[in-house]
Order: structure tokens, then C-alpha cells, then sequence
């Protein structure tokens, strides 16, 4: 991880509480000897000052460095049904992510599989071609390290599990229905730290009004459940952030966030019941479709890729007692997709032109 992005203010805090204890410590010991032959009492109340200033110090530096060598796990599951472009999303949040400069934020993508799912699924996409269905055989656990600076900042090992949707298919209720809760990405998402819950824009822009209720209907299933097995019966909100994500919004119109929950307002209502932490946000990860093939641009113009990570990242770090800096602009409530609440603070980050 690249020192000068996100050790720096950490170790500039980590100086700040160190030397003044080394220093408090050296003249408390000074003194402690200078009175020592005239008053035991006070030697010995302000050798027992120096003691403590000195392991505050110590304990400082320990923690720090045990959190600098003990990255934490951070699991993220992206649930949806098949075609919703879960793979083209998660291969340019990662791109995006690792392009992102920022004094708060570093972002590195590594493992086996990343980096070669990453550079072929580019490769497709700039040449005009989507990324293909992922299949059992091409599941991929998408990794990368993560560090967030700042006071008390921490480092994460990321991992996000891309599953086929096709899977759902195999699961079927009585009625031959897709269902998410028996399969493998459900399971995941149950014991991830962060959900989201891909929808795709296709179906909301150009299906029958049978084909949007009944993926309303299928995902507040998963909704329910997910809140069931994640706090159990009666145990009030999850706790966990969970972003809704409108995919390939470009086919809406780049409709806001307001605009595209108005198409599916009962889900939007329940994620709101049963999540204490909910956003909802409308992504483009190409930024629009050409020719009657609809096919990616020559050039990506992603549109809102990041802000969901971002978002549950805040979410979860404030959570666990870690502020991070935001200096983000208050006046573009659609871009965050903030669904009744005020914006929060978003990591600062700066994407090169």
C-alpha cells in the first residue's frame, strides 16, 4: 500500500500522542529527582505521572502498529437476479476504485483472480463488447486491500464474491420462480459486513408491469429474509449498510435517485423498515449504450460506480467508532441517492481527467 496515501495521517497522530508522553515523562522525571531529597510524597506522585505518560505512549504505538499488521476482512455481496450486470459493475468499481486519489483512501486489487478477471473484462469492454454471463465455472472473489486514514484509520482486506444469477434459476418455488434465498450468493450476503442489492434498469425501463412487480416482489422476499437471518425474529433494524443500486440507469433516462425509487416504492419502503443504515443509488457502469446493439462505449463514462462503496464505507467505519473526513458538495442529492435522511460525509477523493 502506497505509504504517502494513507499511513501519513496516521502516523502523524501517532506523533502527536508519543512524543508529548515521552516528553511529559522526561521532565516529570527531572523534577521527581530534583525533589526527591526534600519530599518522598511528591517524588513519588510525580514519578507515578511519568510512569503513566510513558505507557499511554507505549500503548499508543502498540495499538497502532497491531492494527498497521492485522488488516480487518471486509466482505461485500452484491445480490441480484440474472442480467441485472452485476460483473460489468463490480469490474468498474474496481477500476475506478484503484484510479481514485485521495488523502483519506488507497485501493489496491490483488490475488489470483483479480487482476486477470479485471484486465480481460476491460479488455471486452473497450473493444464494444459486454462482459460475459459469469457461469459457475467463472465465479470470481474479487479482492483488494483497502486503507482508510485518518484518525484511528484502519487497513481491510476486501473481498467481493461475483456468482452466477443464472443460480437462482436452479432454485426455483413451486411455480418455477426464480428465488435468491437458498443460493450460494444469498448465503454470503448473510454473513457479509455490507450488502447491495443490484436491480436491473432494463427491466424497470423497457418491461410489462408483471415483469417490475414481480422483481419487486422477489427482491423485498430476499429483503425480509435477509433482515430475518441477519438479526433474527424481533431484533429490530440490521445494522449492516445496504445500498440499493439501480443498474444501467442510462437506459432510464439518467433518472435520480428519487425518480427510480418512485418505480419500485414498496421495496424502497421496506429496505427503509428493515436496514438501519439504507441508501438507495442509481450507477451507470458504462455511462451509455451505441447503435441499435446497445454496446458499450469506445470510452466508459461510469456514473455513480463509487458512491455506494463509499456510502457503506462511511457507514461502517462510523459505526465501529472511526470518523472519516467529508468535504463533499451538499448539493447533488440525487448523485449519493440519500433516501430520507440528510447527506453524509463521503470519503474525499479526487478521479484523474
Amino acid at each position: 500500500m502506497p505509504a504517502d496515501q494513507g499511513s501519513r495521517p496516521r502516523q502523524q497522530w501517532v506523533w502527536m500522542v508519543f512524543l508529548p508522553s515521552v516528553i511529559l515523562f522526561t521532565a516529570a522525571l527531572g523534577i521527581a529527582l530534583y525533589f526527591m531529597k526534600s519530599s518522598g510524597v511528591m517524588a513519588t506522585v510525580i514519578a507515578a505521572t511519568a510512569a503513566a505518560s510513558l505507557l499511554t505512549g507505549v500503548t499508543v504505538r502498540s495499538v497502532v502498529k497491531f492494527l498497521e499488521r492485522n488488516p480487518q476482512a471486509l466482505f461485500i455481496t452484491t445480490l441480484g437476479f440474472k442480467n441485472a450486470g452485476k460483473t460489468t459493475y463490480l469490474t468498474v468499481l474496481f477500476d475506478e476504485l484503484r484510479l481514485t486519489e485521495s488523502r483519506d483512501f488507497a485501493f489496491l486489487p490483488y490475488g489470483a483472480e483479480t487482476p486477470a478477471a479485471l484486465t480481460a473484462n476491460l479488455e471486452l469492454l473497450h473493444t464494444g463488447q459486454w462482459v460475459p454471463k459469469t457461469t459457475e465455472s467463472k465465479s470470481v472473489y474479487y479482492q483488494a486491500a483497502v486503507q482508510v486514514a485518518g484518525f484511528g484509520g484502519r487497513r481491510y482486506l476486501l473481498v467481493m464474491p461475483d456468482f452466477p444469477g443464472e443460480e437462482s434459476e436452479k432454485i426455483a418455488d413451486a411455480e418455477g420462480r426464480p428465488s435468491l434465498l437458498i443460493s450460494e450468493l444469498f448465503k454470503q450476503a448473510v454473513e457479509s459486513d455490507i450488502v447491495f442489492l443490484a436491480l436491473d434498469g432494463e427491466i424497470i425501463a423497457n418491461g410489462m408491469p408483471a415483469d417490475i412487480a414481480h422483481l419487486e416482489d422477489r427482491m423485498m422476499e430476499a429483503v425480509d429474509e435477509l433482515a430475518v437471518r441477519k438479526k433474527g425474529w424481533f431484533g429490530g433494524k440490521v445494522s449492516a449498510p445496504v445500498a440499493l443500486l439501480f443498474l444501467k440507469v442510462d437506459l432510464l433516462g439518467g433518472i435520480g435517485v428519487l425518480e427510480a425509487s418512485e418505480k419500485l416504492p414498496r421495496l424502497v419502503r421496506l429496505c427503509s423498515n428493515r436496514f438501519a443504515h439504507f441508501a438507495a443509488f442509481t450507477v451507470s457502469s458504462v455511462g451509455a449504450t451505441e447503435g441499435s446493439s446497445c454496446a458499450p462505449p469506445a470510452k466508459l463514462r461510469p456514473y455513480g460506480v463509487v458512491d455506494p462503496f463509499f456510502w457503506a464505507l462511511h457507514k461502517l467505519t462510523t459505526a465501529r467508532g472511526r470518523s472519516v473526513s467529508s468535504e463533499r458538495s451538499a448539493d447533488d442529492p440525487d448523485r449519493v441517492g440519500l433516501i430520507g435522511a440528510p447527506r453524509e460525509g463521503i470519503f474525499e477523493r479526487r478521479r484523474p481527467s
